[in-house]
């Protein structure tokens, strides 16, 4: 819209334009609580670091397991990856608990990450 600022929201045609600045300093906007639906700085920083370390974990797992696990963390169910990789799926369900075994003991403090939440 020329000639508006950046701090108006428009949202009908039967409602006027309104600053979202003035809104908010008004005393029925400072009533309102506006919770930022992002990740806390605390859990970003947690996510992030448990991410590197999860990633240097899967660089550290047998090239066959590894394969396995990058494709569940993506979301592939265990018929498509038995299907990607050309094994059976009863292969991959050996990975997987192989995977599992080794991830209850070098990730055990991961647990109670946001990362996993």
């Amino acid at each position: 819209m020329t000639g508006m600022h950046s701090d108006y929201v428009y949202c009908s045609s039967l409602l006027p334009v309104q600053s979202l600045d003035a809104y908010l300093a008004s005393a029925e906007g400072a009533k309102r609580e506006f919770r930022d639906p992002g990740d806390s700085p605390e859990d970003a920083l947690i996510k992030k670091r448990d991410g590197e370390r999860l990633h240097l974990w899967l660089n550290r797992l047998h090239p066959r397991l590894a394969a396995v696990a990058k494709l569940l963390m993506a979301g592939e169910t265990q018929a498509a990856i038995a299907r990607h990789l050309h094994l059976t799926e009863a292969a991959i369900s050996k990975r997987i608990k192989n995977i599992r075994a080794i991830a209850r003991v070098e990730l055990a403090d991961l647990g109670g990450s946001p990362l996993l939440t």
